[in-house]
Order: C-alpha cells, then structure tokens, then sequence
C-alpha cells in the first residue's frame, strides 16, 4: 500500500499481500482507513487494555456457518501501533474442504509441513479495519465485494489472457487492451442472455 496514491476519508480494500504496519501507516497519515484480509502468521493481535490476544479460541466460538463476529485490536510495529476492529466470518464445509486441499497441495509441492494451526484458521475469513463505522457485516460484506473483483481480474488473466500485453508503444497497448476487454464484456453479456436465445434462427418445415 505504500506506492497507492491515498487521499483523505478514502477506505482502501487490499488483500493479505497488503496488510503490512508500513502499509496500514502509510494509509492512516493520510487521513484515510484501511479494510484488509489479516494473516494471523504475520501479526499478533493485542487487546485494547495490552494484553496478547490468543485468536483461535476466540475463532472457535463461531461453530456455524456464516456464523460471524467482531474483536477490538490493537496491532504494533517498530515505530507504532493501529486500533482497528477484527472481523471474522465461518466459512461454509466447502469453501473449508477447499481451503485444506489448497493447504495440502502447498505443502506437498514446497515439501513442508503445515502446522495445524493453518488449518483451523483455514476455516474462517478474517478482516482488519481501521474504520469504526458501518456494522460487523458491513465490514465483510465490503471485503466480499473486493474478492468479487478480484475473481473478475482473475477471469480476465485467465481467459481474456490480458495478463501479459504483447505490445511496448502505448498507443498499441491500449488498443490491444480495449480489444480484449470488448471481447470480454460481449463474453460476459452472451453468457447472461444465452438461456433467453432460441438455439434455431430458422423456421422448422412442418
């Protein structure tokens, strides 16, 4: 987050590669707010009062799906210290079988152990803020929202191929990339009228 051009009252949406205290610190002397998702193998999370605060038993109070809640935190760094708000939501029996395989196929290509803490917080979808507004679910349905781009960027990388530009002059990279993007948006547009189209354009002999 340390290279976006940030202004003031804005709220930035990142995913885990940003949550950073540089980054988050970078953001709130600027005057804005920050809603990212929170690794927990990064940081520790402290209560308002000092003490450490021990996550999973904390997680482990959320025993149903999309069962959610919220914890008042206060993470430091070298130089500094951040009061935000820690969201967290269950994920469903899926999304947690799928979280594990992805966990298991990491450690069998990097030929390590994942420890089983990794795993339990596998099953649950956990935010830092620093914006005191907006309720609990405000909070992950704004991060849910983020993720739903990200999955739309993530399409275009992989079927629109429009991760790596072919082109150095400016000019015929924009029209490569205007291209792509037309030709994407009509894929879009045909895949939400296509069931309404009748599959003969011809009339049928009786």
């Amino acid at each position: 987050m340390n290279r976006l051009s940030v202004h003031p009252q804005e709220l930035i949406l990142a995913d885990a590669g940003y949550c950073s205290i540089a980054g988050i610190e970078h953001v709130q002397r600027r005057g804005a707010d920050v809603l990212v998702r929170f690794n927990p193998q990064n940081f520790v999370a402290y209560s308002p009062n000092g003490r450490r605060v021990a996550l999973l038993p904390l997680l482990r109070t959320l025993s149903k799906e999309g069962q959610y809640g919220e914890w008042r935190v206060v993470l430091h760094g070298q130089d500094s210290s951040f009061a935000g708000r820690l969201c967290a939501v269950r994920k469903s029996a899926r999304s947690i079988q799928q979280a594990h395989r992805r966990l298991h196929r990491r450690a069998s290509k990097k030929q390590m152990n994942t420890r089983p803490a990794t795993f339990e917080f596998a099953k649950y979808v956990l935010v830092f803020t620093t914006r005191f507004r907006g309720s609990t679910t405000e909070v992950l349905e704004s991060y849910r929202r983020r993720w739903q781009i990200e999955l739309l960027f993530k399409r275009l990388k992989s079927l629109a191929l429009i991760g790596h530009v072919p082109k150095h002059d400016p000019r015929s990279s924009r029209a490569w990339l205007y291209g792509k993007l037309l030709i994407a948006l009509l894929a879009e547009k045909l895949i939400r009228i296509g069931p309404d189209i009748s599959p003969q354009s011809y009339a049928i002999p009786a």
